[in-house]
């Protein structure tokens, strides 16, 4: 458990928190006065918070709900404010107001989303896209991922509507991907689904809530390109539902279900490793109402939630941290002949930190063109590479504990 930052007698809370390493994290909240509201920003070292100086206008009520993190100069946070951390300091940045969150994928591509509408931020300008319509009746959520865009998850029918519908956004229109009716009895029961978390077209989760006069059940849904599988998670008929659904790669999910025993909320912590769910330790947060999970890496994560009307904060890692396993190259493939500014695809590696791309002239010891750190499993060129010649790449991956062995060597040639 993680000592709170210390405010003196301000009253404060903490809603959203990351972190990119064990004694590198931020959260961010607000401080009450007497009379206002204002945005908390606070950062860990690994051994104390620091309060860092907001950039909301003094005087009025702000405060912020999200944090991101791409790098460590590199972050973005959103409540009353949408704002960026460029390694200094935070600047607030102009952005359309209520949406009920954020997803920043990378520098400059930054949605944020609500009922109605999913704003996107490209580093220059806000394009808005507005949602399928929904059953009056029904209800909508939405996510984004970077390689496959925007999506739309809608539950069709009322309060006993069974029928879901998931809906792509080809950048021009809405494409019904599957109109589907789960199994579950409609006379057995309602259905809410509340988050979306989207790795691949065929790899997309949904976590909710299925409930009856006298209980509730939380349900984690995956789609895997054909139909739903509605059995994966069943945290029995006393839950609340599954909340707080995230992840660093498909086989390493974490989430939160709620229970009530005679009048008292109990939390459980819940994980899947790629074959099934299982619930994990949290020491204190028994008890403790959970808000916020933030996974650095498999062996690194953070959990946020309110105990004894103060906020609670619990920090875990891996006794034994392990480097990460050797990635393999996704696109382009190899041999394959590109533009001149390609982008450099490859899996996610459970507990990667950080992952080193380089590029070279030569398959073996060649002119290095690129030698970079990226916090995702992606690169993009910033710059044009010559035409007509050919660069070999690979990339390892990193940890706490060290790199790992670099992935095998692809070779591309740019296009004439």
């Amino acid at each position: 458990m993680i000592s709170n930052p210390s405010l003196g007698s301000q009253s404060f809370s903490l809603d959203a928190v990351d972190g990119i390493a064990a004694n590198d994290a931020w959260a961010v909240g607000y401080v009450q006065s007497a009379t206002y509201k204002q945005s908390l920003i606070v950062y860990w070292d690994g051994s104390a918070w620091q309060t860092i100086p907001s950039p909301s206008v003094p005087g009025c009520d702000t405060f912020l709900s999200e944090i991101s993190i791409v790098a460590a100069n590199d972050m973005w946070a959103y409540g009353s404010d949408l704002m960026h951390w460029d390694g200094v300091q935070w600047d607030i940045v102009a952005s359309p107001s209520g949406a009920y969150g954020m997803t920043v994928l990378g520098t400059n591509d930054v949605w944020l989303i609500n009922d109605s509408t999913a704003e996107h931020w490209d580093g220059v300008k806000w394009t808005a896209v507005t949602a399928p319509s929904v059953d009056p009746w029904g209800s909508q959520v939405m996510a984004v991922n970077s390689g496959d865009g925007l999506w739309a998850l809608q539950r069709v029918g009322g309060l006993l509507g069974l029928e879901m519908v998931l809906m792509h956004w080809t950048g021009t229109e809405w494409n019904t991907v599957s109109d589907t009716t789960l199994s579950y009895p409609v006379n057995d029961g309602a259905l809410g689904v509340y988050q979306m978390r989207i790795f691949a077209p065929d790899d997309i989760w949904a976590t909710g809530t299925h409930w009856g006069t006298m209980w509730r059940n939380g349900v984690v849904l995956h789609w895997d390109g054909s139909a739903w599988d509605e059995s994966l998670l069943s945290s029995g008929k006393d839950s609340a539902g599954v909340y707080g659904l995230v992840g660093v790669a498909s086989n390493d999910l974490w989430a939160f279900t709620t229970a009530t025993s005679y009048g008292q909320v109990y939390n459980f912590l819940q994980h899947w490793d790629g074959a099934q769910w299982g619930v994990e330790s949290t020491p204190g947060a028994d008890t403790a109402t959970l808000h916020r999970i933030a996974p650095v890496a498999a062996d690194d994560i953070w959990i946020l939630g309110t105990l004894a009307n103060a906020p609670f904060l619990l920090h875990g890692t891996l006794p034994c941290a392990v480097s990460p396993a050797q990635p393999i190259l996704a696109k382009p493939a190899n041999k394959a002949v590109v533009n001149a500014r390609p982008k450099l695809d490859w899996q996610d590696v459970l507990s990667a930190h950080v992952y080193e791309v380089e590029v070279t002239r030569n398959r073996t010891n060649g002119h290095v063109v690129v030698y970079t750190r990226v916090y995702q499993s992606k690169y993009k060129f910033a710059f044009a590479l010559a035409k007509g010649k050919s660069f070999f790449w690979h990339v390892r991956a990193c940890n706490n504990a060290g790199c790992g062995e670099w992935s095998k060597v692809r070779r591309f040639t740019v296009r004439q």
